[in-house]
């Protein structure tokens, strides 16, 4: 069986507690993590139109969904991406949309992602990448850990929904399978809902 989990490449932003530089009066504060400041591959990257169209759309397919399953995120969500648009300083924001980072799950090769929670996140979409894939596909549990449903790999095919309330899990795949993840940390929005760009401008 397989026992771990495949790699995981992050763009984007953070204000987890990674080192005490980023520490300011008792705060870990929103900075852009390494691959994805200005002169590295990850900031380039972030400037492909075919990516910033990407997060738009997955950023309009969210709010949709936000709008008919979670009016609290979707009103918080909508204040971090005003307090982000009404500042000049660097933008934590992905592609200048409500997601923060996204992840590539999966490095295109023979893989299995673990059963797990997105316990940190607000809100998030996934989009199945591939070529010649078997298996693959995302396993969701109940609370007793029973498999209820299953979304079979497809290229292109987004799935959205509380996947920081609902376990899930990518079952083994044969092939050049990846996951994009878009997501909003809990953390980063409740941080500019408290402090709005006060430590950014510091």
């Amino acid at each position: 069986a397989d026992t771990k989990s495949s790699p995981m490449a992050i763009l984007g932003s953070t204000n987890m507690a990674t080192h005490i530089k980023y520490r300011f009066e008792g705060e870990f504060v929103p900075r852009l993590n390494h691959k994805s400041k200005k002169g590295e591959t990850g900031w380039e990257v972030m400037k492909c139109p075919w990516l910033i169209s990407i997060a738009q759309v997955a950023e309009q397919i969210v709010l949709d969904h936000l709008k008919k399953h979670d009016r609290d995120a979707l009103g918080k969500v909508l204040m971090f991406k005003k307090v982000a648009d009404e500042t000049d300083v660097e933008d934590v924001r992905f592609c200048g949309t409500i997601f923060n980072a996204m992840a590539l799950v999966g490095d295109l090769s023979d893989g299995y992602n673990h059963p797990h929670i997105d316990k940190r996140d607000l809100c998030s979409i996934i989009i199945m990448l591939g070529k010649d894939v078997s298996g693959g596909s995302t396993a969701y549990f109940d609370d007793d850990d029973v498999i209820v449903h299953k979304e079979a790999f497809q290229h292109g095919k987004y799935q959205v929904g509380p996947f920081e309330k609902v376990k899930h899990a990518g079952e083994t795949w044969r092939g050049k399978r990846g996951i994009l993840s878009l997501y909003t940390n809990r953390s980063m929005v409740e941080h500019f809902l408290k402090h709005g760009t006060k430590f950014l401008e510091e």
